[in-house]
């Protein structure tokens, strides 16, 4: 690839990382539009607000469909024309499987602490009582599903497509992709609340090295899909809990145990099995 052409896709990569930043200004928008002081009202807004979500934010998603397909019959036939079907044949399907267990693994080995944690404080229960298995709820479908595609489609998928199509530039991949995905996550933040914060970049920074390092690795984007939806379902520990929290000496020695044994065994799944 030389450079006028790796400098093409790296505008391209700019252009989707602006118009998903632009999808959340007007989402913005819409939700003060339908913002209400009555309950009624605003519980059903709130329903709203999530579909105009999901529709303005697959905007970029389905454009980077398109990308991604027209880059797929350019890589194997030189054409622009390729059918579905043809496209279908290129994806190893043993490959996707194996990631999707991996997943699932990753997510288990590294939340092993909090689980046994939510499991003692009774959030657990409530975490699941929630979901309400019998009632469809937009806001666990946004979180699970909808902003964990969005993201790796655009942040790792169209990213790695476009300065690292045979998984020879691994490192540059990574740094690209993590740094492009905190300045966006971060100025999405700035809008929702008005200013920066150093957390939220640390955070997104963390959460997009570790999500472009299991790309690489298992080369399949429904891994890191998944691995997103997990961590978004699971959410953030609580540490403050876990210092603070009512519990006797041999609990929280326990606790902390898991805590240090599963994060021990992630990593060590992640350097010499991954």
């Amino acid at each position: 690839m030389d450079l006028i052409q790796l400098s093409s896709m790296i505008l391209n990569t700019l252009l989707y990382a602006t118009l998903y930043v632009m999808s959340k200004y007007i989402y913005r928008i819409q939700k003060q539009k339908l913002s209400t002081n009555d309950k009624q009202l605003a519980k059903a807004f709130r329903y709203q607000r999530r579909k105009i979500k999901i529709i303005i934010m697959g905007l970029p998603t389905l454009l980077c469909f398109a990308q991604n397909y027209y880059n797929l019959c350019l890589r194997y036939t030189q054409t622009e024309k390729l059918n579905i079907f043809e496209c279908l044949k290129q994806f190893d399907t043993e490959k996707i499987g194996m990631g999707i267990l991996t997943s699932f693994y990753m997510t288990l080995l590294l939340y092993i602490g909090p689980v046994y944690q939510e499991f003692w404080n009774g959030n657990l229960r409530e975490k699941f009582g929630k979901i309400k298995f019998n009632k469809f709820r937009w806001d666990y479908f946004t979180k699970i599903v909808i902003t964990p595609l969005i993201d790796e489609i655009i942040f790792r998928e169209l990213v790695n497509n476009a300065v690292n199509v045979r998984y020879q530039n691994n490192i540059e991949f990574i740094i690209y992709s993590t740094f492009l995905y905190s300045l966006t996550k971060s100025l999405s933040y700035q809008l929702k609340n008005g200013q920066l914060s150093r957390y939220e970049f640390l955070k997104t920074f963390v959460l997009g090295l570790y999500l472009s390092f299991v790309l690489v690795q298992t080369k399949t984007i429904a891994t890191v899909i998944i691995n997103h939806g997990l961590m978004n379902f699971m959410g953030r520990p609580n540490f403050l809990d876990l210092v603070k929290g009512k519990y006797s000496n041999e609990q929280r020695q326990k606790m902390i145990q898991f805590y240090v044994l599963g994060f021990v065994a992630f990593l060590i799944f992640c350097v010499l099995v991954l």
